[in-house]
């Protein structure tokens, strides 16, 4: 599939950004993304340590976090 036609018809594509330690679990999100129309992975974090920052830098729609996220508290 090329990207062309992985945009989707209204042109919209959703930035997803992912907080988890779990490396299995990042790349299972990566996938099952990658092979849907207007889903784009902006970002990855495995601690909290700047991911606010992280985040806001990669102007993420929806945030995937887990809540027992090494780190300090948010």
């Amino acid at each position: 599939m090329t990207s062309a036609e992985n945009i989707p018809p209204n042109g919209v594509r959703m930035r997803i950004f992912i907080a988890d330690s779990n490396q299995e679990f990042r790349l299972a999100v990566q996938l099952l993304t990658s092979q849907q129309s207007g889903l784009n992975i902006t970002g990855m974090a495995i601690r909290t340590d700047r991911l606010a920052e992280q985040l806001i830098a990669s102007r993420a729609d929806l945030l995937l976090v887990n809540w027992d996220l090494p780190g300090q508290y948010l």
